[in-house]
C-alpha cells in the first residue's frame, strides 16, 4: 500500500469507529433526558414537605429505577372467588420510575412511585398495606404504576412484624389512632403534594381499601372517605381499574 493512501483509510476508520451521526445524536440526547429525569427525582429529597396538609413529612430518598426486562415485580394477593386477578390485563411499558422514600410524623412510612411524565395517567392512587400492616411493601405500588398512576403505600403509621402482630398497639393510642384512619389520610395528602411538585396537576384516585383482598382494615378507608370527601376525587378498587 502508498503512504499516500494512509490518510484515505484512516478517515474510513475513523467513521467506521464513531458510527452513524444520527445514531450518535440520539445516544446523546437519550444519555441527557436520563440524566435530567434522574436529577429532577432526586431533587425531591431536598425540598422541605414540612408545611404541606398532612406534614410534616420528610423524603429519605428519591431516585430513578430502571425497570428490568422482566418487568415490574408483583406482590402476591390472596386468590378470592369472583374478583379480577392482578394480571388480568397488560401493563403499560414502564421502564423507568422515580422512587420516593420517606415518612409523615410521627411513624407513618411511605413508598411512592412516580412514573416519568410521558407515562403518567395524571392520577394518584392509593395502595393499603394489609393485615395490621407494620411494614412497607413498595411491589404495593407496581399495580397502579404499570397503568400510569403515581402509586403510594404505607407501613399504616407503625412498624411491626407481617399479618396481624398488634403488640405495637399496647399503650400507643396515637399509633391506633394513626392505624385506624389518620395514616391513610396523611400519606395520601403528602403524596399528592409530592407528586404535584413532580409532576404537575393531577386528580386524586383513592383506593377502597382494597375490597379485593383479605384485610382486617377495610372499613378504616371507607371511613377515610366519607369522613374527608374533600381529599378524594373518586375512590376505586383495584379490580376497578381494569375496566
Amino acid at each position: 500500500m502508498s503512504y499516500s493512501n494512509w490518510p484515505l483509510v484512516s478517515v474510513i476508520i475513523l467513521i467506521a469507529y464513531m458510527g452513524s451521526p444520527e445514531v450518535a445524536v440520539g445516544q446523546a440526547d437519550d444519555s441527557s433526558a436520563s440524566a435530567a429525569e434522574a436529577q429532577q427525582c432526586a431533587a425531591l429529597s431536598a425540598r422541605n414537605f414540612e408545611q404541606v396538609d398532612g406534614g410534616p413529612a420528610v423524603v429519605t430518598s428519591a431516585r430513578v429505577i430502571d425497570v428490568p426486562t422482566s418487568g415490574l415485580e408483583t406482590p402476591t394477593y390472596p386468590t378470592l372467588s369472583g374478583f379480577a386477578s392482578p394480571v388480568s390485563r397488560p401493563f403499560r411499558a414502564i421502564r423507568r420510575y422515580c422512587d420516593v422514600i420517606g415518612y409523615v410524623a410521627p411513624q407513618n412510612k411511605f413508598e411512592l412511585k412516580l412514573p416519568l411524565p410521558a407515562d403518567w395517567n395524571q392520577k394518584l392512587f392509593f395502595e393499603a398495606c394489609g393485615g395490621f400492616c407494620g411494614t412497607l411493601d413498595g411491589r404495593l405500588c407496581n399495580f397502579g404504576l404499570a397503568r400510569g398512576y403515581a402509586s403510594v403505600t404505607s407501613n399504616g403509621g407503625h412498624d411491626s412484624a407481617s399479618g396481624f402482630d398488634a403488640a405495637w398497639a399496647a399503650h400507643a393510642p396515637e399509633l391506633q389512632n394513626d392505624f385506624g384512619w389518620r395514616s391513610t389520610h396523611v400519606v395520601t395528602l403528602v403524596a399528592k403534594a409530592i407528586a404535584t411538585s413532580y409532576l404537575g396537576r393531577l386528580e386524586l384516585l383513592r383506593s377502597a381499601k382494597q375490597w379485593d383482598r383479605a384485610s382486617a382494615r377495610k372499613p378504616a378507608a371507607s371511613r377515610t372517605v366519607r369522613n374527608l370527601p374533600r381529599r378524594c376525587d373518586r375512590s376505586a378498587t383495584r379490580r376497578s381499574l381494569d375496566v
